[in-house]
């Protein structure tokens, strides 16, 4: 059966078209058109150049350098100035060989690039859920439409058969106040109803982008039935094991854990490996300008931290109290789902046992 209802007329015509858009033509129509969805995935395409980046402070940098100056100077007891020109270019590599906070850093960029991935699958079954919310609203709202303008054509009728039985002296004045007084709130439940349909239609554009016009309801022999893979407990346990959301903050906790072991690694030496090359070269007019050189060197840095003002101790007090909040935040995600899945499935049997 397919539902066409045009807002602008009576719900009750429901009018069969071949064109009518199905659930699962509605979730590919959301599919390239969420924002929602474009915008999780623009998120973990960003998140997952934080572990690209963190990789790249532990390899070699490559820098290269050229000047070239002229200076033009003029001696009070000289007549006349003297020009010279100098030029140099060259090559300087570093390499980080004993830093403990750019690895921490790397660990906890690509947990959290892991926790990206499971937030677009999060963001893939929120779309699955508010698309078929508002395919369902939509359907339901076409019923409750057709039900008040039944209702009204009803009441309508009562107070008509009410004022002829009060007109042949059959039916006290009281039946047909209480009659009409039944009719006059019909209208506004009409109005109510439309304007909630109105509204869902609304709902389900703003997740496909585009207007829908006609929806396919399910067919007349739909049952609903309980899944038979586990009971409410064994849901319970693959939802919190699967949950994607809940996966996330998984990994957010380790992200989180990482950022403790880079605030500590703030009172650790480093040490670092670098060298450089460079060629110069001068000529002007001072005696003596006048020469080329090349230059080469090699060496080792070791940075010792001594005294930062208190600084290294905040961002560890900071990260300590960053990763418990996300554990925190991962223990309150666990009991809702929990929470939901049970209660889920309990609407979900008592809504097949009526």
């Amino acid at each position: 059966l397919v539902l066409a209802p045009a807002l602008a007329l009576p719900a009750s015509a429901l009018v069969a078209s071949a064109n009518a858009t199905d659930l699962m033509q509605t979730y590919e129509l959301a599919r390239t058109g969420d924002p929602q969805l474009a915008a999780a995935e623009s998120g973990r395409l960003a998140q997952k150049e934080g572990a690209v980046q963190a990789r790249a402070a532990l390899l070699p940098q490559v820098n290269g350098t050229a000047s070239l100056s002229r200076s033009r100077n003029e001696l009070d007891a000289v007549p006349g100035s003297t020009t010279n020109t100098s030029r140099s270019y060259g090559v300087s590599v570093t390499l980080s060989g004993l830093d403990f906070s750019r690895y921490s850093t790397l660990r906890g960029q690509r947990a959290l690039s892991q926790a990206a991935d499971y937030d677009l699958e999060a963001a893939n079954d929120s779309l699955i859920t508010r698309t078929s919310a508002g395919y369902f609203n939509v359907l339901v709202g076409i019923e409750t439409l057709a039900a008040a303008e039944a209702q009204q054509t009803a009441l309508q009728k009562q107070f008509d058969y009410a004022q002829k039985r009060l007109d042949v002296g059959l039916a006290p004045i009281t039946d047909v106040h209480e009659a009409r007084a039944q009719y006059d709130s019909a209208p506004a439940c009409v109005i109510t109803s439309r304007n909630s349909l109105k509204d869902a239609y609304e709902a389900l554009t703003e997740i496909t982008g585009q207007p829908i016009n006609n929806l396919k309801a399910l067919p007349d022999d739909f049952r609903p039935v309980l899944p038979t893979d586990y009971d409410a407990e064994g849901w319970v346990n693959t939802a919190v094991s699967t949950n994607p959301s809940l996966k996330s903050l998984e990994y957010q906790v380790q992200s989180a854990e990482a950022g403790v072991s880079t605030a500590r690694a703030g009172h650790l030496p480093t040490l670092s490996l670098g060298g450089s090359w460079g060629k110069d070269a001068a000529w002007g007019d001072t005696t003596g300008a006048n020469g080329n050189g090349t230059g080469t060197t090699i060496g080792l840095t070791l940075s010792v931290p001594i005294f930062s003002g208190g600084a290294t101790q905040s961002r560890v007090r900071e990260a300590l109290a960053n990763r418990d909040a996300a554990q925190d935040g991962y223990e309150q995600q666990k009991r809702a789902i929990v929470r939901n899945t049970r209660n889920a499935y309990q609407t979900l049997e008592a809504g097949i046992s009526e």
